[in-house]
């Protein structure tokens, strides 16, 4: 099992992003913020997905989206006894929007032998027990989950039965807190205490609401009585009242009749000024519509219209310009060539040679004229005098060395004369300190040490002269040096010869070399330079001096056209004119068509008008506005006063309907009853009316006061039910607890019993690998049941949390591959992924864990993060 490559479209910050991974150890070595922690959980979220909560969690999912929106995914090639697959894998917002594909590559089909998460069907392990084990990092939350157990116990079997002894545990934990909180009261139990104290004081209000009840019904039938005794008061006289109704219908009936009568007569008066001619509201809003027709066109004729001063303009615009013979872009066309020609004349200033670059150039010909030499030869012969300078050095110090020689040479045959007798001195110096030890002990031991001592000085000086001698033996070097010497003279004379024809050319006598040929170097560039300008700027002047006759010649022979005398005149000002007079030419030409129109158009609505008045006035009116206004006035009057007639024949007819006419006809309105007696009645049933509506209120108000008694009054029933059963919910509960205390109980010991099944083969792997990382000191450390490590010192276990950085480091990696040995043992090797775990690790251990990691990449693929390369492998 191995991955062979992989590509990242979007994932975090890496983007179109590929690697190719090797067999074994595989290193990636990046700057911090690289994305070493990215490329890792991309691995693991093609195997495994990535997981979704909502709220603020930040998961890998949120963690790593990208932020543009782009595709979130890629692909991950891998092996698996000997087949190549490729998970293709591509994430939404939410686990709903995730899709995964997986080939077989061999067969390039898709397959699903492998699942959705290939990782479970590849190694057995969910995600969580996948990044407690094989995924190694600095995090060092707790190793042991249900899969985990389940493994390391070796009962696959009974995981069906009884999931994990974790989770039940777990379970049963949450059910305790469930009933009962470990503080407070909360958790059932103590809400159904909260809810008995409830119902209690509930039970209390709905007795006393079934007094108030009671009392309440006594003062509804009090008031009801009373109601009964007022309403009888009304009908009689209401009874009473019926009698001299009919009067008032008589007075209303007469009344309806004199308005028809007064609405016809007022209707007739309206239609005598149209004498029997229908007008229809269409018509009439024709009539307006012309006449706002004629009198616009009447005032835009007015505004537009040519005094004779700009009539006597047009009539000789006419004679200048024919509409078609001149256009604003023909003199457009021509503003851009007198544009270009006052460029022309700008341009043809910058190739005019200075009277200084003039004298310049003359000045430098007269010297370099027949000297062909460019900027490179001078710079070949200032290289050439710098070198002919080193070489020159070079002769010196050869002459200095040779004299030198030579004169150690003779030095060295004077003094090897005088340091022949220290040997013999210190021979005679030693023996007589010898004899002396017999007689005067110390005198003795003073004369032997200084005999001593000029010995061995006499024999470093021959070995001094032994290495003198055969460096003075070498004569050969001498004549080395005098050939070099010769070599070097014959290289500078070479060197010379360039530059020294040259200032024979230009006969001078320098008095420094150097600076000759740097000043000479600058004038041939410089006559170089010039000479290049004033040819150009003599071809450039002709072919301007042509573009810019040509150009006159064209614009003269245009405006000549329109004006005879131009000559040394402003070109843009008399073209400026030109478009002057031919813009108003047009503007004034156009506005004597528009008021052709507008006078034609005027005419045709006074026709019209003409025609429609005639029906109502003789002649045709001086103000056809007062007019049609009159008219309009007269249409609308006419029609309210039939909408008037109309409205008072329908009350007529309207009350004729409701009512008996024959009866009222009979009536006399002088036999009508006293006004006294109708005001009378009126006011006795006004009172008595609000002195029923008073007693209908109360009533009201007592029977929904009684209502909501009744509905508190009901629920006592079932408010004593609701106690009788919390009460024994409550009972339930404790005796619930109690149960589940005992099982807790139970499920511990059962699950520690479970975890001494592993303990032995997980400590012994464990200890492995901390001998090789620790130099063999495993003593004092050991794994409990729940994967936590101990440390003993004096005597007493210590937590983990209590070591180094460094330590927790190490034990937290030796953890972790244990659990891999136990784990996979079973599937294919897991692909183990390091994200810089050493980080804390000294430089004994770190070496420690590079050889492990080495020995490790034997048998798994290891894709190892670092930022440091002093921790590479």
């Amino acid at each position: 099992m191995k991955v062979i490559n992989c590509y990242v479209e979007n994932f975090g910050k890496l983007s179109q992003f590929s690697y190719n991974f090797n067999d074994g150890l595989n290193i990636i070595e990046e700057d911090n913020g690289w994305g070493k922690s990215t490329l890792a959980a991309f691995i693991k979220a093609m195997f495994y997905s990535l997981e979704y909560h909502r709220g603020k969690k930040l998961t890998d999912r949120k963690l790593y989206s990208p932020w543009n929106e782009k595709q979130f995914g890629g692909y991950l090639i891998f092996e698996k006894d000997g087949t190549e697959y490729k998970i293709e894998r591509f994430f939404g917002r939410t686990k709903k929007y995730d899709t995964v594909t997986v080939y077989n590559m061999s067969r390039n089909t898709v397959t699903d032998e492998l699942g959705d998460n290939p990782g479970e069907a590849i190694w057995g392990v969910d995600r969580d027990s996948y990044e407690k084990t094989a995924f190694i990092t600095l995090d060092d939350s707790s190793l042991l989950n249900d899969i985990i157990s389940s493994k390391l116990g070796n009962i696959e079997d009974q995981e069906a039965d009884l999931e994990t002894s974790t989770q039940a545990i777990d379970l049963l934990d949450k059910e305790l807190v469930r009933i009962k909180a470990r503080r407070g009261k909360n958790g059932l139990l103590g809400k159904k205490e909260k809810v008995l104290t409830g119902f209690k004081k509930e039970l209390r209000q709905y007795q006393d609401s079934l007094k108030r009840m009671e009392k309440t019904e006594g003062w509804l039938e009090k008031e009801e009585k009373e109601l009964k005794e007022v309403n009888k008061k009304i009908g009689e006289l209401e009874e009473e009242q019926s009698k001299l109704v009919l009067y008032e219908k008589k007075r209303q009936y007469m009344g309806k009749l004199k308005d028809f009568e007064d609405k016809s007569k007022e209707y007739d008066k309206e239609k005598t000024f149209f004498e029997g001619k229908s007008l229809s509201k269409e018509e009439l809003d024709t009539i307006e519509e012309e006449k706002n027709k004629c009198l616009n066109k009447q005032e835009q004729a007015s505004k537009i219209s040519l005094s004779d001063k700009k009539k006597k303009e047009l009539q000789e615009l006419k004679d200048k310009f024919s509409e078609d013979e001149t256009s604003l872009k023909e003199i457009e066309d021509y503003n851009e060539k007198i544009s270009k020609l006052s460029n022309k004349k700008i341009e043809l200033k910058k190739y005019i040679v200075s009277d200084r670059d003039k004298v310049s150039f003359k000045e430098l010909e007269k010297k370099y004229k027949y000297i062909d030499i460019d900027r490179d030869t001078m710079d070949g012969y200032l290289d050439d005098f710098n070198q002919v300078s080193e070489l020159i050095e070079d002769e010196n110090k050869i002459k200095n060395e040779i004299e030198e020689l030579k004169q150690e040479k003779r030095s060295r045959k004077e003094d090897k004369s005088k340091k022949s007798p220290m040997l013999f001195i210190g021979l005679s110096i030693f023996t007589f300190g010898l004899i002396l030890l017999a007689i005067v002990f110390i005198l003795g031991l003073i004369t032997t040490l200084a005999g001593a001592t000029i010995i061995v000085y006499s024999f470093m000086q021959k070995s001094k002269d032994k290495k003198e001698d055969s460096y003075i033996k070498r004569e050969d070097t001498i004549e080395n040096l005098k050939k070099n010497s010769l070599e070097v003279e014959r290289k500078r004379k070479e060197m010379e010869s360039g530059y020294l024809s040259f200032i024979e050319l230009i006969d001078a006598k320098p008095l420094n070399l150097a600076s000759l040929l740097a000043n000479s170097k600058v004038d041939i560039i410089e006559y170089n330079r010039l000479k290049d300008i004033i040819e150009e700027n003599i071809l450039e002047k002709e072919k301007l001096d042509s573009e810019i006759s040509n150009l006159k010649m064209e614009i003269e022979t245009y405006l000549k056209k329109y004006y005879s005398h131009i000559e040394g005149s402003d070109y843009n000002k008399i073209l400026s004119d030109l478009r002057d007079d031919l813009y108003n030419f047009k503007e004034l030409f156009k506005a004597e068509n528009s008021y052709k129109e507008i006078i034609k158009s005027r005419e045709e609505a006074k026709e019209i008008l003409e025609e429609k008045l005639g029906y109502y006035y003789k002649d045709f009116p001086d103000d056809i506005n007062y007019a049609v206004e009159e008219l309009k006035n007269k249409y609308y009057s006419l029609q309210r006063a039939k909408d008037r007639l109309d409205e008072a024949k329908e009350r007529k007819e309207s009350f004729k309907g409701e009512n008996d006419i024959a009866d009222l006809d009979k009536l006399n309105l002088e036999d009508e009853a006293d006004e006294e007696k109708v005001a009378y009645l009126s006011k006795e049933k006004k009172d008595l009316n609000e002195e029923a509506n008073e007693l209908i209120k109360k009533i009201e108000g007592h029977k929904k006061d009684i209502n909501n008694f009744i509905a508190e009054v009901d629920k006592i029933e079932d408010i004593e039910s609701e106690i009788v059963q919390t009460e024994k919910d409550i009972e339930r509960l404790k005796k619930e607890h109690n149960l589940l205390n005992l099982t807790k109980e139970c499920m511990v010991e059962a699950k520690e019993n479970l975890a001494e099944k592993y303990m032995g083969h997980m400590s012994s792997n464990f200890k492995k690998y901390l001998g090789k990382l620790n130099n063999g000191k495993t003593e004092k450390y050991q794994i409990d049941i729940n994967l936590d490590i101990k440390v003993e010192d004096g005597g007493k276990l210590y937590k983990e949390n209590q070591l180094s950085s460094g330590m927790k480091d190490l034990v937290q990696l030796c953890l972790r591959m244990a659990l891999v040995e136990s784990i996979y043992k079973d599937v294919d090797n897991p692909i183990l992924v390091l994200d810089d775990p050493f980080i804390n690790l000294d430089n004994n251990r770190l070496q420690n864990a590079i050889d492990l990691l080495k020995e490790i990449s034997l048998d798994y693929q290891i894709i190892y993060f670092i930022c440091h390369s002093s921790r590479n492998v």
